[in-house]
């Protein structure tokens, strides 16, 4: 007679002899749907991530707050034209820079219709020097110097103003991300393999006192 191999006690003893049970199969059928699932959660989390940030640098709004009497009073319009000036070493309540909170800003701006330049650091970011106008447009910029992509607007009287800047091409940035494409080389393993750039020394480089920051 031949053993009944649907048995329990014929399935004990084959096991035993080395050939894997169904019970453990399926465990470890299910430990690898579990480790796939975790690494898709992981990579959907960074995902996401990416794409919060890159939504929180589309724009600066706020209150800007000076413990010196500073003064602005600056606008751009599409990065064509601009026309004011500006000084502001303090903070902004809001959101800049991809932090939301109370963020050190240090913000130089001026501009006479078709030129003009904008020199801003917030929180503990690198420096940023823009030219704006239309002349910026078609003239090469020099080293160091980007061209406006932006469009600032500040109003500040003594201790108190406010800030609304609108980032189009970190508004692309966000649409595009969402396609995998990254053009302001802004993302987690971009920024990974590419040198930081130090901050100067000045109020502006100081640790944010935010609410939170967006995800790096």
């Amino acid at each position: 007679m031949f053993p009944d191999l649907g048995s329990r006690a014929t399935l004990a003893v084959v096991s035993e002899r080395g050939i894997p049970r169904r019970e453990d199969l399926k465990m470890k059928r299910s430990a690898l749907a579990l480790i796939i699932v975790a690494a898709l959660a992981l990579q959907g989390c960074t995902y996401l991530g990416q794409r919060l940030k890159d939504a929180g640098e589309m724009a600066d709004i706020g209150i800007t707050v000076s413990e010196k009497p500073e003064f602005a009073a600056y606008g751009c319009a599409f990065g064509l034209l601009s026309g004011g000036y500006g000084h502001i070493n303090g903070n902004l309540l809001g959101l800049a820079g991809g932090h939301v909170g109370l963020v050190p800003l240090k913000q130089d701006v001026w501009g006479l219709g078709p030129v003009g330049q904008e020199r801003s650091v917030f929180a503990d970011g690198a420096p940023r020097h823009r030219c704006t106008g239309a002349i910026c447009i078609v003239q090469e910029t020099p080293e160091g110097m980007e061209k406006s992509s932006s469009c600032c607007h500040y109003l500040h009287l003594g201790f108190l103003g406010l800030a609304g800047n609108i980032h189009y091409k970190e508004i692309l940035d966000f649409v595009l991300g969402f396609a995998g494409l990254d053009i302001c080389n802004d993302d987690e393993l971009v920024q990974a393999s590419a040198p930081r750039a130090e901050p100067p020394t000045t109020a502006a480089s100081k640790p944010p006192a935010t609410l939170f920051t967006l995800p790096q």
